[in-house]
């Protein structure tokens, strides 16, 4: 009997390593870029794509000049938008990048 009490249940042990590692944090925030043409608009997702994440910092891989310009005039609102979604404040900056076959870094065009 004494071991039963030792016992944990399944889903304490899951939030406790959550918890301890934050992944939580990793969860959130890839749960907001999963919506990442409900946060930039469906327009500029056509152009655009979350390339990587790094201390707030999001990559976005831009295939056109003009979709970058939109993403520069929009970073504020998809910000606020890429926030909500998380649930917290997670992203801080948005930097666009070009794409190409260097580190790996693919794009689709629409």
């Amino acid at each position: 009997m004494r071991a039963r009490s030792r016992m944990k249940r399944l889903d304490d042990l899951v939030n406790e390593f959550s918890r301890k590692f934050e992944l939580g944090k990793g969860l959130r925030r890839e749960r907001a870029l999963k919506h990442w043409a409900v946060a930039a608009g469906e327009k500029l997702a056509r152009y655009t794509r979350p390339a990587g994440f790094d201390r707030g910092l999001l990559k976005v891989i831009v295939l056109h000049p003009a979709a970058s310009m939109e993403l520069g005039l929009r970073k504020a609102d998809i910000l606020k938008r890429l926030n909500d979604l998380a649930g917290e404040i997670l992203f801080h900056e948005i930097r666009s990048v070009t794409p190409g076959k260097r580190k790996g870094v693919y794009f689709d065009r629409p």
